[in-house]
């Protein structure tokens, strides 16, 4: 289920409808609602809605909580938000709000779930030039879409044993394993699934009654098994079991036909769309080379969801079922997903309508159309036409992210409050958000280039909170420079304080004009020349400088391993221990507590001792480890810190970017405070990739935050871990420009609460000037300095080094200083490990009348 895609179709069959509809779908914003069931006689209704087009991998996930308490008494509910998986890490992460809504009333609250996933996948897409790669046997590389999986069907003493591994949106890695076995006596069927994260699942399939007779179909393709049975009239002495690799029978007694190795069993799948009376029809067609035509036919209704599938032979049904959708209320739109190859239902996405009343509707489209219906396939879809630019994805993707939502209070079962919010893998595609007409051309134009299931969103900011965790999860944003330069101050705050935590914001002039980038903190505001009126191609994005892969605001996982040899690392680097003396230890303890014991302290004729001896014997063995063992590793630990700190001009506030690695001993609390804005991720301790994957499943991590504080195993006793921290603060400090020397060198003054050191500033004539110490609220004259960026190098992770980089005074205006601890940075976590902070580095533009504005 995702929120990036409006799709208006005709459900009556009238054209002109239809029409209007797609003419004003670009305007209606898209959300994701998760509806929590709730009891009617409680008289509670409660959803949960987020403007994102999936789930999160980096920063915070905004959510609008809306309660309806009708009862007459105020009430209390506590939500609950699960992120990650045990079996992967960082583990899985858990954050809780407690809502108290009046008598009677309605309460709608944001609330920012922080996520602990430390970036996205390992690669991210880039655009490319030239034409796009190809799978072995020419097939192109479509992002989004789902490689056929590897089958491999063999014989067992048993029976036949059917393997299936299905592979990522990539192709790249196995995130689910199906073993299926067939016993060729008795019928029965085992089957067992493990997915990538290592989740295991075993069934078992009875078998048919004695006398049956039953025939397995596999399909060589799929690897799916289909079965059909019968009572023969006359009982058979033994259950006759038969097992083929072919497509399934036209009847339950008619053997399928054999796959014929080097030749085509059957004709190339069609796959139709079609609008009736009653909703939309998907029929799926494949005739046998000599043989009926088999087609699968899903009638979807468009006033009440329910979906029902039938199988038909050559126009005769031989099975049909329904499925009725779940949260199908007033107010709620629902799009099938279909899958163009074979019809299959492969995903749906819940909107909610402008208007909350109104009836609700179900509607089909093609997987990665944009328009009404999506457009009938009446043959397989083809690949799209090679542009001058193609993405290039990474070989390698993630598994999928979801986010739960738990609700537990008055009205609410707490066994059926679990609610997911899931997405298609996007393929290393970041987040992008878009005004309604720019979200729906840049679809188009993603589409265009292959990418099935681009993460676009439609959003509208002057209708979300003034708040920079809304969009924490984007890494480009696109909006008319109109919309930007009419918002109030708070959200254009808000939005300028994401870009310094390294989002791209593109705005899109009205009229042709002046390219202006302006370069603050990690990220970039950039207007345009031109207006975009139609949907750009991956050349057109190159051009511009669009990117959609990896960016410092969402960056790549690997990005985040800290370089060798760098502060950080050393700090996790240790030794092999040394388990001589434990050796030693476990032989005397051995000696002491057998024949000492035995033989000295309760000799022949006074064994009742042992019960005293052996006891006292053990505990004081244990004392003597567990002293050995505080004299080794000590109690909290030592860690180290590094902290950029960028001050947004203009707004009052800071952007902080924070790494720290700890090595600790014993911990007698884990919990310590922690802001709710503050965004804390774990960072694996080892420089190896398989550290973002693997887990132990049996001893998963459990990241709890609440609202003021961070508890569970962010840290561990004896154990080594790295962190990621960001966090906006609010400073009136700032370096001033007061005046000019006779000689050009500019004259500033400091108002931060601790001196500066080694500062240095670009003036308007690109030249450097630099001043070894800034006193706060003295003046000081510079001096001609040297480059900047050679003088301030910290160690620890490639993403940290290009936001410092990001950050440097290269432009007029701009000024970096280094300083020590103070109240901007570094950002508290857990205090009973002793920290060596190392070198804050503090970043911004000159303030005052003199100063340039650093716009090129």
């Amino acid at each position: 289920m995702s929120a990036w895609c409006l799709a208006f179709v005709c459900v009556r069959g009238r054209a002109l409808i239809a029409a209007a509809l797609l003419a004003a779908a670009p305007l209606a914003r898209a959300e994701v609602t998760l509806n929590i069931p709730t009891d009617p006689a409680a008289r509670v209704a409660i959803k949960i809605i987020t403007p994102l087009p999936e789930p999160p991998r980096f920063g915070f996930a905004p959510m609008r909580v809306v309660i309806e308490n009708s009862a007459d008494a105020e009430r209390a509910w506590t939500v609950r938000f699960l992120t990650g998986s045990p079996g992967q890490f960082p583990g899985q992460g858990e954050f809780s709000r407690r809502i108290t809504v009046p008598a009677g009333r309605t309460l709608e609250t944001w609330v920012y779930v922080p996520v602990p996933e430390p970036g996205g996948p390992e690669n991210g897409a880039a655009i490319r030039s030239g034409p796009p790669p190809a799978r072995a046997g020419g097939r192109p590389v479509i992002p989004g879409f789902t490689p056929p999986p590897r089958v491999k069907i063999e014989k067992i003493p048993t029976g036949t044993r059917v393997t299936i591994e299905r592979l990522s949106t990539l192709g790249g890695t196995v995130v689910m394993t199906e073993v299926t076995e067939i016993d060729a006596i008795t019928g029965a069927q085992s089957r067992r699934m493990t997915s990538g994260s290592g989740f295991n699942s075993t069934s078992q399939m009875p078998a048919p009654p004695a006398g049956s007779e039953i025939i397995f179909t596999i399909d060589p393709a799929t690897g799916q098994v289909n079965s059909r049975q019968h009572r023969p009239a006359i009982p058979l002495p033994l259950t006759k079991v038969t097992i083929v690799q072919g497509t399934v029978p036209a009847s339950p007694f008619t053997p399928p036909t054999p796959t014929t190795t080097g030749a085509a069993s059957s004709t190339p799948q069609t796959v139709k769309l079609e609008q009736t009376l009653s909703g939309t029809t998907v029929t799926a067609t494949r005739k046998l080379v000599s043989g009926p035509t088999f087609a699968t036919v899903r009638e979807i209704n468009a006033a009440t969801g329910v979906v029902t599938t039938s199988s038909v032979a050559d126009g005769k049904t031989l099975s049909s079922s329904s499925r009725a959708p779940t949260g199908f209320t007033p107010g709620v739109e629902l799009t099938y997903l279909i899958d163009p190859a074979n019809g299959n239902i492969v995903g749906q996405r819940t909107v909610t309508q402008p208007n909350p009343t109104a009836p609700p509707r179900a509607l089909a489209i093609m997987s990665g159309a944009s328009g009404p219906g999506g457009g009938a396939a009446s043959a397989p879809a083809a690949a799209p036409p090679a542009p001058t630019a193609h993405l290039a994805l990474a070989s390698r993707a993630s598994m999928p992210l979801s986010l739960y939502a738990e609700v537990s209070g008055p009205g609410v079962n707490g066994a059926s409050s679990r609610q997911a919010f899931s997405a298609p893998n996007a393929g290393g595609v970041r987040p992008i958000g878009a005004s309604p007409n720019y979200e729906q051309l840049f679809r188009n134009g993603l589409v265009a280039a292959g990418a099935t299931t681009p993460p676009l969103a439609a959003v509208v900011p002057a209708e979300l909170p003034a708040d920079w965790r809304v969009w924490s999860a984007f890494a480009n944003l696109v909006l008319p420079a109109d919309d930007f330069a009419q918002l109030d101050a708070g959200r254009r705050a808000a939005l300028r304080a994401w870009v310094a935590f390294g989002g791209q914001l593109w705005l899109v002039p009205a009229q042709p004009g002046e390219r202006v980038a302006e370069k603050l903190g990690a990220g970039r505001i950039v207007t345009l020349a031109e207006p975009i009126t139609a949907p750009p191609t991956l050349t057109d994005l190159l051009r511009i400088g669009f990117t959609l892969g990896d960016t410092p605001g969402v960056p790549a996982r690997a990005s985040l391993l800290f370089t060798a040899g760098s502060a950080l690392a050393e700090v996790l680097r240790v030794a092999a221990p040394a388990l001589t003396w434990l050796a030693f230890f476990l032989i005397i303890f051995a000696l002491v507590a057998g024949p000492v014991n035995l033989f000295l302290l309760a000799p022949a004729g006074r064994r009742h001792r042992l019960f005293i001896t052996t006891p006292l014997i053990s505990f004081a063995a244990a004392l003597l480890l567990l002293g050995a063992i505080f004299l080794r590793d000590g109690l909290g630990g030592e860690g180290r810190r590094q902290a950029l700190v960028v001050l947004i001009p203009g707004d009052n506030q800071a952007a902080v970017f924070q790494e720290q690695a700890a090595l600790t001993g014993f911990l007698s609390r884990t919990r310590f405070a922690l802001a709710e804005d503050t965004l804390l991720a774990p960072l694996p301790a080892l420089d190896r990739p398989r550290s973002f994957t693997a887990m132990d499943p049996a001893n998963p991590a459990k990241l709890l935050r609440a609202e003021r504080e961070a508890s569970g195993e962010w840290f561990r006793s004896r154990d080594r871990q790295a962190h990621l921290l960001q966090r906006l603060v609010p400073t009136r400090s700032r370096v001033t420009r007061v005046g000019t020397a006779a000689d050009g060198a500019p004259i500033v003054e400091s108002s931060f609460a601790i001196p500066l050191q080694d500062f240095v500033c670009v003036d308007e004539r690109g030249r450097l000037w630099s001043a070894r110490a800034l006193a706060p609220g003295q003046r000081a004259t510079l001096t001609r300095g040297e480059l900047w960026v050679g003088n301030f190098s910290l160690g620890g992770s490639a993403r940290f080094t290009s936001v410092l980089a990001a950050a440097a005074p290269q432009e007029p205006g701009r000024w970096g200083a280094k300083g020590g601890a103070g109240e901007l940075a570094p950002l508290a976590t857990l205090d009973s490990i002793t920290w060596r902070d190392g070198e804050v580095v503090f970043t911004g533009v000159l303030e005052g009348a003199a100063a340039p504005e650093g716009k090129k």
